[in-house]
């Protein structure tokens, strides 16, 4: 679902480019029109940072917030298929400012919600300022869908980008090389416990 009716039509273009079915409804999801869509398998993506432009928060979510950022991580965490006893569910990567991990009332109470629906294995902290205005610290929340709403999440692997990076911009680009020793140390097992060597 896309917000913006030009998006949406670069969206849909894209998908006909690379030949992948599927629809890209008009319409904000964070309004009752989002509830609609289906559960799924994966989500990956970097939900809008900042203040509700064209459409705010009005979708009845177990907790209420006006915090954009939190409220599209209930929305994603809500829309994972659910996993069985022999097979995870739904997975997520999502991109997320670090008011999600620290903001307090509402906050604490989605993070809760999250590591008790979902196996949340993994934050990825990555170097201050890539994605916006200098100085936005951002993560990336790596989270599997389980079989029940209780206790999935049991550890939590952090791993650290910011320490003794450069700064990024123009001269000095955020490139895939910066990735190699998160995915040597992430390894093929999407929940397996992370040794850093």
């Amino acid at each position: 679902m896309e917000l913006v009716p030009e998006t949406r039509r670069l969206g849909l273009m894209n998908l006909m480019l690379h030949d992948i079915e599927g629809n890209l409804h008009l319409g904000n999801t964070l309004s009752g029109k989002g509830s609609e869509m289906g559960k799924v398998d994966v989500v990956l993506t970097n939900p809008p940072f900042g203040t509700a432009k064209g459409g705010g928060v009005t979708r009845d979510f177990t907790y209420q917030t006006n915090n954009k950022q939190l409220a599209f991580l209930q929305h994603i965490y809500g829309s994972l298929k659910l996993g069985t006893a022999k097979a995870p569910g739904g997975r997520a990567a999502v991109v997320l400012p670090d008011n999600v991990l620290f903001e307090e009332n509402a906050g604490t109470q989605i993070r809760r919600d999250l590591m008790n629906k979902c196996n949340l294995h993994t934050i990825l902290r990555l170097p201050t300022g890539i994605f916006y205005a200098q100085g936005v610290k951002t993560n990336v929340l790596f989270f599997t869908r389980g079989p029940t709403d209780s206790a999935q999440t049991k550890n939590i692997w952090v791993y650290d980008m910011r320490a003794n990076m450069p700064s990024f911009g123009k001269r000095t680009p955020f490139t895939d090389a910066y990735f190699k020793e998160f995915e040597k140390a992430y390894g093929d097992d999407q929940v397996a416990t992370r040794v850093v060597a």
